[in-house]
């Protein structure tokens, strides 16, 4: 159920820190935010994103296919600080399924019942399960952050940096939050037991590692 990926990150030698972007967790803002504060004659590396205009930077071929940190780790030395953000699961499906429906038509509103996009959501199974990606690194210097407690990040991010990036600035640059028509995922699993137990079971670790649970 897992899409291909290619492991987004950004490698600061400046800032001596490791930031793995997941999907669907406001990382290209994250992203977009930072990329001025890093330094290329430094050997700073970023990813950077065609969609959302955000560079690449020093990026290398070994990024490129199923790449997760642990492939990459022999360019970081093992003091520095890793971090990455996660999100309720179920919440995360449901803004994966809106992005890769694409963007809304003009006409287009949100029904009362949602019933159109539920049949839709029913069979999707394209699951951004992003474990894999950090798991390696949880031997390091390492934090995974609440994409609902996104604050306590931008705020960890300047203590170990000396970047300010003010959460006016978050709430501006955030990118790719109109694909969305339903805000609350609850309703997208009304009828769909069977839907919100098999990703309970799909994102278990994350779930374990975060206290996730279905309705908050």
């Amino acid at each position: 159920m897992n899409l291909e990926y290619t492991v987004d990150m950004i490698i600061s030698y400046k800032h001596k820190f490791v930031f793995i972007k997941t999907r669907k967790t406001a990382g290209s803002t994250f992203e977009k935010l930072v990329y001025p504060h890093l330094d290329e004659k430094a050997g700073d590396i970023c990813t950077g994103s065609e969609q959302d205009n955000t560079p690449e930077m020093n990026r290398r071929a070994i990024f490129r296919g199923h790449t997760p940190f642990k492939k990459v780790e022999f360019l970081i030395d093992p003091n520095w600080w890793i971090f990455t953000i996660e999100r309720n699961p179920w919440d995360k499906v449901v803004s994966q399924y809106f992005f890769q429906r694409g963007l809304p038509k003009k006409n287009e509103e949100e029904q009362t019942d949602n019933s159109k996009y539920r049949v839709e959501f029913n069979m999707f199974q394209q699951y951004p399960n992003d474990y894999l990606k950090y798991e390696s690194a949880m031997g390091y210097d390492f934090n995974v952050f609440r994409y609902e407690d996104m604050e306590t990040m931008y705020r960890m991010f300047k203590k170990r940096t000396g970047v300010d990036i003010p959460m006016s600035a978050v709430k501006k640059t955030q990118l790719k939050s109109n694909f969305r028509l339903v805000k609350d995922y609850k309703k997208m699993y009304n009828g769909l037991e069977y839907k919100v137990n098999q990703i309970g079971k799909v994102f278990l670790p994350e779930i374990k590692l975060l206290g996730y649970k279905y309705g908050e």
